[in-house]
């Protein structure tokens, strides 16, 4: 369960998609670098796939932001596991808000969903019952992955050392790319899709998303703005009341 919990969290979860700004396509903070060639580019891709498919986090907080510029929904999803009385456990947590009257921008009803997995106990969802089957637990926890292909991205960039890449994928690639996204996602896509990813040198610390989005109710072709961070400390658990 540990392994398949860890893989679950590598670059996360995403479709309950995370928030907050300052997402782009610069590379900041450093000296940025355009690879001289599609060799080079894809040399580039491939240590940055090899290191998405390798981090293990133990901890990812998937923040998102979906709005225009006078109104804006939230999410966040926290995936926690770690150690409960010596036991193998996880806890997943995800707020949302989403409107409660379509034609009223600023009522807004804010959402909690959770799940908690024990070692010996099972899963309960929500504060219900424990149950030993961990089939919904896994089934509400789709990885996060990428595949990098230099043919596709545009307007790759990495700093000196390499720890920080950024890259656009127009829309019409974007299913190719986002290979976890779900087909309904994946069209609502209206523009290409920018992405920035940090990472330490040996694990993926933060990537953040954005793109702008066909209208949904109360906003025209809004801008989701995903940011989502990654620990590897040691968690200790503390089940919901």
């Amino acid at each position: 369960m540990k392994k398949l919990i860890a893989i679950l969290l590598v670059v996360a979860c995403m479709l309950a998609m995370g928030a907050c700004g300052g997402t782009g396509n610069g590379v900041t903070d450093e000296t940025p670098i355009t690879p001289s060639s599609t060799t080079e580019a894809q040399k580039v891709l491939d240590a940055l796939a090899d290191l998405i498919r390798t981090s293990t986090p133990t901890q990812s907080k998937v923040n998102t932001v979906t709005g225009t510029a006078d109104v804006n929904l939230k999410s966040e999803l926290t995936i926690t596991m770690g150690q409960l009385s010596g036991k193998e456990a996880a806890l997943y947590v995800h707020e949302y808000e989403s409107f409660n009257d379509l034609g009223a921008k600023e009522a807004k009803t804010l959402t909690v969903e959770t799940q908690e997995y024990v070692e010996g106990m099972g899963i309960r969802v929500d504060g219900g019952n424990w149950e030993p089957d961990q089939s919904s637990f896994v089934r509400r926890l789709q990885p996060y992955r990428m595949s990098l292909d230099a043919t596709v991205i545009k307007s790759l960039r990495t700093s000196e050392d390499e720890t920080i890449v950024s890259f656009t994928v127009p829309a019409e690639n974007a299913g190719d790319v986002f290979t976890n996204f779900d087909a309904k996602t994946i069209a609502s896509m209206i523009s290409d899709v920018s992405v920035r990813i940090e990472t330490d040198g040996s694990s993926v610390t933060v990537i953040e998303i954005s793109y702008n989005s066909k209208s949904v109710p109360n906003m025209e072709n809004p801008k989701v703005e995903i940011k989502a961070e990654y620990s590897y400390d040691l968690q200790s658990i503390t089940l919901l009341k």
